[in-house]
């Protein structure tokens, strides 16, 4: 029996329930719901790349296939967007959603969701002699079988063998199933483990989702009201905008929850502008969950709890008492000093009351010791100077901008991110906490990012130079391509420099590759 096709297993509609404050702005729906719809997806150009990758290796019957992302970047999203574009008069698709499956449970979850009946009590090897039996059938129909399993980081090295297992139902001439793992970043840890390199030879794609740049966020930001029914609901800023970057970190659900609280703040203060302030109440108010920080929710998020849970119109003298409350509020938090930070100091009688700068009440971060010295070492960047700031992410901030007008990129360091080399220093600062943060500089000609296989980019020719110079490249290999040879060469650089071996971009193999001296002429074509 063939189950129904991927779209007919959609969550039924939910009763439009739209807030009142966002009904207030002009909009027909929530631009930045808790649950995106995979059919309203934004394409940003990596992750268009990486759909009709992924559609092409499906199409052409390639095998495995691996995404991974942090949490809030928008995998699920994306699974169902390819899973639906799939023509079900071609494809047989099977959704699992896993939760900590064992070896049996998995088998018998993906045999049910694709249609297979199973007997009671049937055992493992009867699932797996069924699910055989329908793939071949299917097969011979002319049809493409796809599995789709999301959260495949909950899936231990026995269930993971398991996939193996169904990688092996095969025909003389091609695969009976085509496997998609989408997980978060810890999958990794486990397909590293000795006996599971059978499953790791298996898979014909490995690709990581990054969060969105600062101009993608504005696009992102305008496509969802857009889709809402009014870009002009609200106008974010070019400060609001670098803040809601810099908070939200490109995360499009942080987007989302962050986003949702300034439309609330903007139609309380009856403005249709999101700048810092309003993003940064926003912030506050998502509490220490999201943050890490301690602190109870935002004023105007508390004083109107009663307005969120009735709605406005039912009682609308009371709605507007509310409202105005909610908007003292709001104007009262826009007004007070951050936490941390002194009020005023008393002035003279006759002197006009000031509130004191926030540098006054904090003493800039200091440079690291070695700052200027090494900072010589690096082509452009000797006359870039320590900003002046009292605050790290600021700092940070300045720090890139600064570096990005050089031609350079300010990249973190976490613990095991790379054996740092003495031609590219690691600078540590201490924050305004007392916490000890670790950075570089990587030249912004070499990729930090996975590529998707296909057309010849300027940055990945700086980066063949190197492999090239370091000897993993043969010399005519420089052609800015990506495809198997360059993915080669990266896995087998990242296992020399104890690095994850993924075979493509990231911000340590960048860092070890701008390592590798050039010779006289080859920085340029």
């Amino acid at each position: 029996m063939v189950k129904a096709a991927a779209s007919s297993r959609r969550a039924p509609s939910l009763p439009n329930t739209l807030p009142p404050y966002v009904a207030g702005l002009g909009l027909r729906a929530h631009p930045f719901p808790v649950t995106p719809d995979e059919t309203q997806y934004f394409f940003t150009a990596g992750t268009e790349a990486l759909y009709h990758e992924l559609r092409h290796f499906i199409e052409t019957c390639r095998g495995f296939m691996l995404v991974t992302g942090e949490v809030g970047l928008g995998k699920t999203t994306l699974l169902r967007r390819v899973m639906n574009s799939l023509d079900p008069q071609r494809y047989n698709t099977a959704l699992v959603l896993t939760s900590f499956l064992d070896q049996a449970e998995l088998l018998e979850a993906v045999t049910r969701d694709f249609g297979v009946e199973l007997p009671p009590q049937s055992r493992r090897i009867d699932h797996l002699a069924a699910l055989n039996a329908f793939l071949v059938q299917q097969s011979a129909a002319g049809k493409i079988n796809v599995l789709f399993i999301d959260d495949a980081q909950a899936l231990d090295a026995q269930a993971l063998d398991v996939v193996r297992q169904l990688s092996n139902l095969e025909t003389a001439t091609h695969k009976l199933i085509q496997v998609v793992l989408v997980g978060q970043p810890e999958i990794m840890q486990t397909l590293n483990l000795h006996g599971l390199r059978q499953v790791r030879s298996r898979f014909a794609m490995c690709r990581q989702l990054s969060p969105l740049s600062r101009d993608e966020l504005a696009a992102y930001v305008v496509h969802r009201l857009t889709l809402a029914g009014n870009a002009q609901a609200v106008r974010l800023t070019s400060n609001g905008l670098t803040a809601l970057y810099r908070l939200s970190g490109g995360y499009p659900r942080r987007v989302h929850l962050l986003m949702d609280r300034c439309l609330y703040a903007a139609m309380l203060g009856n403005s249709r502008e999101v700048d810092a302030a309003v993003v940064r109440l926003a912030w506050n108010d998502l509490g220490p969950l999201h943050h890490g920080a301690s602190g109870a929710p935002g004023a105007w998020w508390q004083a109107t709890a009663w307005l969120r849970q009735r709605g406005l119109g039912r009682k609308p003298a009371l709605a507007a008492l509310v409202l105005a409350v909610g908007l003292a509020a709001f104007l009262m938090g826009r007004a007070m000093p951050p936490a941390g930070v002194s009020r005023a100091a008393p002035v003279a009688a006759d002197s006009t009351p000031r509130r004191v700068p926030e540098a006054v009440a904090a003493a800039p971060l200091a440079a690291p010791a070695d700052w200027a010295a090494t900072l010589a070492q690096l082509p452009g960047l000797a006359q870039l100077a320590w900003p002046r700031a009292t605050d790290y992410t600021d700092l940070t901030q300045r720090l890139a901008t600064a570096a990005q007008a050089a031609g350079w990129r300010f990249t973190p360091v976490d613990d095991g991110f790379a054996k740092p080399c003495g031609a590219r220093p690691v600078w540590r600062v201490t924050d305004q906490h007392g916490k000890v943060h670790q950075f570089t500089l990587i030249e912004a000609s070499l990729p930090q990012q996975a590529m998707a296989i296909g057309p010849r980019h300027a940055a990945v020719r700086a980066a063949q130079k190197r492999l090239v110079a370091g000897g993993y490249l043969p010399a005519d290999s420089v052609d800015g391509y990506v495809g198997p040879n360059l993915l080669t060469a990266l896995a087998r650089f990242q296992g020399v420099h104890q690095i994850e071996r993924t075979g493509q971009f990231s911000p340590a193999t960048a860092y070890r590759l701008s390592c590798i001296a050039l010779p006289s002429g080859a920085a340029h074509d």
